[in-house]
């Protein structure tokens, strides 16, 4: 990485935990593309440390040359360095829950839906060692009343 991105990096970081009134504040580093594609990319969960941020900043850019997301820029035609991706910065919450939701069903692509799935757990974290099993929602899209799942 550039050492002018590094420096920047490392400003603001040391700016967020000032605000936050830590010394090294915990934050979460993940993709922040234009497009959603959740699960393609790495993502992080409670790092600390300017040195340590800047280092998963630099895998999560890593990221989109994983086979998955290399295979998804194939399969659809596109150059494989087609990901321009951003990188969000943000401090950790002190959560007991995590969640996602989707403007289509995932698993479907059914449009008329929205879903929501959360459950005990962090998140990323989560996806690898539930807490618990998750929960899922349906809903539809017009009325967000109740819909069966697919």
């Amino acid at each position: 990485m550039p050492e002018p991105i590094a420096d920047l990096i490392c400003r603001h970081y040391e700016e967020l935990c000032e605000r936050a009134g830590v010394s090294d504040v915990p934050v979460s580093v993940r993709s922040a593309g234009v497009e959603s594609r959740p699960g393609m990319f790495e993502t992080y969960l409670n790092i600390k440390e300017k040195e340590k941020v800047v280092v998963q900043v630099q895998k999560v850019w890593a990221s989109t040359f994983t086979p998955r997301a290399v295979a998804f820029c194939v399969s659809r035609g596109l150059p494989i360095d087609c990901d321009v991706l951003g990188v969000a910065v943000v401090k950790m919450v002190n959560a007991r829950a995590a969640g996602i939701g989707f403007t289509i069903d995932p698993v479907t692509g059914d449009r008329s839906k929205v879903i929501a799935s959360g459950g005990l757990s962090l998140g990323q974290a989560g996806r690898r060692r539930p807490l618990s099993m998750p929960r899922r929602f349906s809903a539809s899209q017009g009325s967000l009343e109740d819909a069966p799942d697919s």
